[in-house]
C-alpha cells in the first residue's frame, strides 16, 4: 500500500493525466504531453521525434542522450559553474555513450532533488536507479545537517545567505583575554559592531572590500562570552554592489553581547 506505483498492474506510473505510459512498465512525464500541435493536428508526445505517437528504441535513445546533456549542463549552471572541470567529462560521454551519462546524470539529479518519479527512458535508467539507492542516502544524510546549520544562524540573526553550510556552524564561549579583530566601514568608525573574526583574517575573507574599511580594531575579551562560529561563502558578489566578486572563506563569529565585554586594545 505504501508503494503502489511497483505493481504490474499500474498505468502511467498511476498517474495518466500527467504521464504517458512508455512500454506498459513506466510513465513518462512532460510539460509537452497533451499539447495539441496545429501543424500535426495530434497532441504531442515528449521524444516522439517523427510525431507518429509512439516513442520507438532510437527515439528513446535519443531522448536519453539529450536528457543527459540538459541534466549535466545544467548541474553546472545550478552551481555557478564551479563544478564543471568535473562535469566537462560528463558532458562528452553524453555525446559519445549516452547509457553511462545518463545513469550519472539521473543518480546525480535524483540525489540532489530527491526525485522518485518516472526516469529516464532509455538503457541507463535500471543502473541509475541501482546507484541511486546508494547516492540517495548519502545526500539525504547531509541534507539535515545543513538544515540545522541554517536554522542556527537564523535563530543567531545572522546575515544567513553569506554563509557556507557545508562548513560547520557551532556555538563557542570565547575565553578571557582572547585577541579579534573587527573592520570597521565608513560610516561607523568609533563603534563596535557585532561581527568579529580572528587576527589575520582579511576583510575579503568575511565578505569586505579593503575600500569599505575605515579602520581595524584589535580587542580582547574581559569576559567569557558565547558567540556563533561559521565561515563565509567564497566568490560571492559584494553585499553592497552586488557585483564584485570577494575572496569569502574566513571565519567570522558572530555575537550582539561580545561588544560589551571586550576592551578595544588597538585602532589602526
Amino acid at each position: 500500500m505504501d508503494f503502489p506505483e511497483l505493481t504490474p498492474y499500474q498505468f502511467a506510473s498511476n498517474n495518466p493525466v500527467f504521464n504517458i505510459d512508455i512500454d506498459g512498465l513506466e510513465g513518462m512525464g512532460s510539460p509537452m504531453v497533451g499539447v495539441w500541435s496545429p501543424s500535426t493536428r495530434k497532441y504531442m508526445i515528449q521524444g516522439d521525434v517523427n510525431n507518429d505517437m509512439v516513442v520507438d528504441e532510437s527515439e528513446r535513445e535519443a531522448w536519453n542522450k539529450a536528457m543527459s546533456v540538459w541534466l549535466i549542463g545544467g548541474g553546472a549552471v545550478l552551481t555557478g559553474g564551479r563544478t564543471a572541470p568535473l562535469l566537462r567529462p560528463l558532458f562528452w560521454s553524453a555525446v559519445a555513450n549516452q547509457e553511462t551519462a545518463g545513469t550519472i546524470g539521473f543518480s546525480i539529479f535524483t540525489g540532489l532533488t530527491g526525485y522518485e518519479g518516472p526516469g529516464i527512458p532509455g538503457p541507463g535508467d535500471e543502473t541509475g536507479r541501482a546507484i541511486n539507492k546508494i547516492s540517495k542516502p548519502i545526500f539525504s544524510s547531509f541534507k539535515p545537517i545543513v538544515q540545522k546549520r541554517k536554522e542556527l544562524s537564523k535563530a543567531w540573526g545572522v546575515a544567513a545567505d553569506y554563509i557556507e553550510y557545508s562548513k560547520q556552524v557551532f556555538t563557542q564561549d570565547l575565553d578571557e583575554e582572547m585577541e579579534l579583530i573587527q573592520y570597521r566601514i565608513i560610516g561607523n568608525e568609533g563603534t563596535i559592531g557585532n561581527y568579529f573574526a580572528l587576527p589575520g583574517t582579511t576583510p575579503e575573507q568575511i565578505g569586505l572590500k579593503t575600500s569599505d574599511v575605515a579602520e581595524t580594531l584589535t580587542v580582547k575579551i574581559a569576559k567569557s562570552t558565547k558567540a556563533l562560529t561559521s565561515t563565509h561563502k567564497k566568490d560571492i558578489p559584494h553585499y553592497k554592489d552586488g557585483k564584485t566578486p570577494l575572496e569569502g572563506g574566513g571565519l567570522q563569529i558572530f555575537s550582539a553581547e561580545l561588544k560589551k565585554n571586550v576592551e578595544i586594545i588597538n585602532r589602526e
